[in-house]
């Protein structure tokens, strides 16, 4: 799988510490207004967005012809595959 985008930027242990963000911390990133931004989602949000993920899947009836079996492994195992749409989000 080819990335057509990725960048990282460091930041200071203090503002690290300042803010609570270490390798457990979940981000939310969205683009809007010309900017990508990057919002530190805690514990209370990332539980109720587990909890809709889950209402979603017993609300939904799966059909068996709904489920693409060609899908390789490694799709189905990356982080950037959207369940949702069936497709690769770097591809979009």
């Amino acid at each position: 799988m080819e990335y057509i985008t990725e960048f990282s930027f460091p930041l200071s242990e203090e503002l690290l510490e300042t803010l609570g963000i270490n390798e457990d911390t979940a981000f939310e990133t969205y683009y809007e207004d010309g900017r990508i931004r990057v919002r530190v989602l805690n514990d209370e949000e990332l539980e109720d967005e587990f909890e809709d993920a889950e209402d979603e899947v017993v609300d939904e009836e799966v059909d068996d012809d709904d489920i693409d079996l060609s899908l390789p492994e490694k799709c189905v195992l990356c982080p950037n595959f959207c369940w949702h749409c069936k497709k690769c989000t770097i591809d979009i």
